[in-house]
């Protein structure tokens, strides 16, 4: 009996070997249908081996990891046979609603996988796993995954490279990218999925040398495009792995990155054969960029180092299965004897083909060979597809401080919306079709968005008004729409300026550096275009000077408009910035006609590190300075130079002095000094061009290790809070009624002579308690500082002096102040419905740094009458703790427990308590 059994055993795993073993590869597919109703349709494609015998029509998915739900295939599956690679592909379709939305993941197991995959430990009793994930968010369009065009089985020959690529694409155009994982199986009676045991990459596992037989072989995936190439296998068998084809989308405007939206993992088999014949070599037109509406038309060549076999090119992927057809690309291939073998691309685009990601036009030549089996060589053809340009017609002026601009009806009517750019004088901007949108680095800053079908746009600076003088230049970009996206190519430029009927400010030069003695020449334009018959003389030009928190003065006036200079003198150019401001009055009442934009001197900062300066400058000026080569000046044996220029964008420029002048190299013990010199335009032929501006000198050593001394003494500006106290009815408590403050604090310039020579700027730390660390709250070039938006007075403050090489000094003296808590209460209350005296209030309470108050009041036998959380103002009118019967006159005590906002944690727990005669 033993020995039947034995034998009857034997058997049996025979039959599983035989029967239950035949998986190659596969995968699952999933489309959203039914957006009300999270409505699925799952699609398994299963790669068979034909000469298993397994005939499991019926096959199950389950459409959760979490959910112990399984659903089965309520119809026979569809079956396509490939006759050469002895494999069968079926397919199963499944529909599952689900039953809320989230994240997903439906996966397939099935035993088992086919015998011998070398790259695995047992795969005749392995089962063969597939998922795919999918994320249900109402805010979502309906979605669908990755579609898979290209067989999931291939054929290699030992000693060729092997190319294979999946050919996907996605319906809703969202962006793909590819990884290469191990493939996986399901382990049942855990539950889980996992690798597959002692998963190899094929091309370890296979070992030998690449085909230049110098390095070992490889096997590489291309994240963006899907090849994979295998250089070269050099064991035949069976290998299988695994692709996860992620879906991207730009979920959130805010964010540069796309988000993850699902996965499809593809199971793959690569079947290795020891074979006479060589692989085909396709050869395509390089990646192209082409506006939609026009034609595409390439021809691709193939050729076989076999003279004797023919070749078969084919296409796969997106453009081969776009609806409606058309919309879809064309392939034109003729077998034929003669020699290299071609087909034909042809595609008519069009706007609704425009959008980020480029199409991949997957291209397979296949061989007929003399000696099977047949080879491949599969290639991808990137196209992209970008927006026409827009056309702009006209920009003028309309109104005081406006331009209008009008352009063409954008001909793409998929479009949604228009981005208006600007900038103060032209760019020369070279369109690329391949860098479709507004190239970077040109100075021009996207200043609104507009509907797509919007054909006008009115530029008022965002109310604030343009400013007079500068030549404003536009130019547009069209947007299409998510999820697929793209732009258009960069419209044509137009410019305007505004009426000019007032003089403008051309110069804010320093030409002295100094502390007292600094001096700085301003120069305006005469006024143009001046409409007299509006405006009377006389006119006059005021020129106001203001730096940092300074109330502005008057630096000077004239009524003469051919005096159009200032040499504005006395002046601290070494340590301030001094913005200047133009007014232009009218009549004999001083009327003001209007203000020119404010104009700033040029600020230079030196940052030192090894062996070099890093220079940085800027100015606010109504003028750019963008573009144009700024010098700049170094001292050299006691005399300026220049040593190089710099340009940049954005109103902010930066050099770094790193000892190339003369190839002199900077050193350490000795100090340097700069000045640059700005050219900037208005780009107005009414105003001379360039506008040369200098900063101040500045100097410093590389790597300045000294810090700087902290300020001495500051102060706060406190509350006197016994004065506050002292007066019940809050005459002396300004701060009472308050529930936001502010604090000054103001502090002495740290005097040149002790260490204070290069400071730059200074630091404010803050704490909110007494314990707390400080954090840093503000950095001022000025000896002042105002905290604002705060809840609470209470904390404690602390100033640190920061020189020009970025060295921070100690801290000052730290100060603390706490919040006065007022909180007055009465003795006696007279709840008669008169109107005095009618409820137990506090007649002053600092309610602002109140947290909360914990009222209870007793009888004199101490029995509770009234308890409960109430504001700071009280406002209990004698009733009982149920709020419904008022309690009888006479004695009371009561208690009032408040937490309060203190410098100090442990002070915030207050007791206050007292009687209280009710009459």
């Amino acid at each position: 009996m033993l020995k039947r059994l034995l034998i009857l055993s034997f058997l049996l795993l025979q039959i599983q070997n035989s029967f239950g073993t035949h998986i190659r590869g596969g995968y699952i597919s999933a489309r959203r249908i039914s957006a009300a109703y999270n409505e699925y349709e799952f699609i398994l494609t299963i790669f068979r081996d034909i000469g298993s015998g397994t005939r499991n029509f019926e096959n199950d998915l389950y459409p959760d990891k979490n959910s112990t739900d399984k659903i089965t295939a309520p119809n026979l599956p569809t079956i396509i046979v490939i006759p050469e690679k002895k494999t069968e592909i079926w397919q199963y379709k499944f529909r599952y609603t689900y039953r809320s939305p989230g994240v997903y993941t439906a996966y397939h197991y099935q035993v088992n996988r086919n015998l011998s995959v070398l790259n695995m430990e047992n795969s005749g009793n392995t089962t063969f796993y597939v998922e795919t994930k999918v994320i249900i968010d109402p805010f979502l369009d309906p979605d669908q995954t990755p579609v898979i065009t290209k067989a999931a089985v291939d054929f290699a020959a030992i000693g060729s490279v092997y190319r294979y690529n999946p050919a996907v694409y996605d319906p809703d155009g969202d962006s793909i990218s590819y990884k290469l994982v191990p493939s996986r199986q399901f382990l049942q009676g855990q539950e889980i999925s996992a690798e597959v045991t002692n998963y190899k990459d094929p091309a370890l596992r296979s070992e030998g040398l690449d085909t230049s037989n110098t390095v070992p072989a490889w096997l590489t995936l291309n994240e963006k495009t899907g090849d994979l190439i295998w250089n070269s296998p050099r064991v035949v068998g069976e290998f299988n792995t695994a692709i996860k084809i992620i879906q991207w989308r730009k979920l959130r405007a805010n964010r540069p990155k796309r988000d993850s939206l699902g996965f499809v993992l593809l199971d793959i088999q690569i079947i290795v054969r020891d074979s006479r014949n060589n692989r085909p070599i396709l050869k395509l037109p390089r990646d192209t960029c082409v506006v939609a509406g026009n034609l595409i038309k390439g021809r691709i060549f193939a050729t076989d180092p076999d003279p004797s076999d023919q070749v078969n090119i084919s296409m796969y992927g997106e453009l081969d299965t776009i609806l409606p057809l058309s919309k879809r690309a064309k392939f034109y291939f003729k077998p034929n004897l003669s020699k290299p073998y071609f087909g034909d691309f042809e595609w008519f685009t069009n706007c609704s083909h425009v959008r980020k990601m480029p199409y991949f036009a997957v291209f397979q030549a296949e061989d007929v060979p003399v000696f099977p089996p047949p080879l491949v060589d599969v290639r991808s053809w990137r196209i992209t597809i970008v927006g026409p340009a827009p056309k702009l017609k006209n920009v003028s002026p309309d109104g005081n401080g406006k331009l209008r601009l009008v352009w063409q009806k954008y001909i793409c009517s998929n479009a949604i919306k228009i981005f208006i750019y600007r900038k103060i004088d032209s760019s020369d901007i070279r369109l690329d079709t391949c860098q479709p949108g507004m190239p970077a680095g040109n100075g021009f800053v996207k200043i609104a968005e507009v509907s797509g079908s919007d054909t006008t746009f009115l530029d008022d600076n965002l109310g604030k008004g343009l400013k007079r003088g500068p030549n404003y230049c536009y130019r547009i970009v069209a947007i299409f729409p998510e999820p697929a996206g793209g732009e258009s190519l960069v419209s044509n430029e137009l410019c305007s300026p505004l009426g000019l009927t007032i003089p403008l400010m051309v110069n804010v030069d320093v030409v002295k550096t100094g502390v007292s003695d600094g001096q700085i020449l301003v120069r305006w334009t005469r006024p143009f275009n001046i409409d007299t018959n509006a405006y009377k003389p006389p006119f006059e030009v005021q020129i106001l000077r203001a730096t940092g928190n300074e109330v502005a003065v008057l630096a000077k006036s004239t009524t003469n408009l051919e005096d159009t200079i200032l040499t504005d003198s006395g002046l601290d150019t070494k340590n301030k910035i001094y913005t200047y401001q133009l007014k232009f009055v009218f009549g004999t009442l001083q009327n003001l006609k209007d203000s020119a934009e404010k104009a700033s001197s040029v600020r230079l900062e030196l940052s030192p590190g090894f062996q070099k300066i890093t220079l940085k400058w800027s100015a606010a000026t109504p003028w750019t300075n963008d573009g144009y080569d700024h010098y700049i000046y170094r001292n050299v044996n006691g005399q300026f130079v220049v040593i190089d220029s710099a340009a940049g964008f954005g109103g902010s420029y930066q050099y770094t002095d790193a000892g190339t002048y003369e190839n002199m190299p900077l050193k350490d013990s000795v100090e340097y000094c700069y000045f640059v010199s700005t050219k900037g335009t208005y780009s107005n032929p009414l105003i001379a061009t360039p506008i040369i501006n200098r900063s101040q000198i500045s100097c410093a050593n590389p790597y300045d290790t000294i810090k700087p001394c902290p300020p001495t003494t500051f102060r706060l500006d406190t509350v006197d809070c016994q004065k506050c106290k002292s007066a019940p009815d809050c005459r002396n408590c300004s701060f009472i009624n308050q529930s936001e403050f502010s604090r000054t604090l103001i502090w002495q310039q740290i005097s040149k002579l002790e260490c204070g020579s290069d400071i730059g700027h200074y630091n404010i730390y803050y704490s909110e308690h007494i314990d707390e660390p400080l954090r840093l709250i503000g950095t001022v070039r000025d000896t002042t500082f105002v905290h604002s938006s705060l809840t609470t007075l209470a904390g404690c403050y602390a100033i640190t002096s920061v020189d020009r090489s970025g060295n921070e000094s100690a801290i000052s003296n730290r100060s603390c102040v706490d919040n006065c808590i007022v909180f007055d209460l009465p003795n006696t209350i007279i709840p008669n419905r008169d109107g005095f005296n009618e409820a137990f209030t506090p007649s002053c309470v600092s309610k602002a740094f109140f947290k909360d108050v914990h009222f209870t009041v007793y009888n004199r036998w101490g029995k509770l009458i009234f308890e409960d959380a109430v504001p700071p103002e009280i406002n209990w009118s004698g009733l009982n703790e149920s709020n419904t019967t008022r309690v009888v006159p006479g004695i009371y005590f009561y208690l009032a427990k408040i937490k309060a906002k203190r410098l100090r944690k442990e002070d915030e727990e207050m007791t206050f308590k007292g009687w209280l005669f009710i009459k």
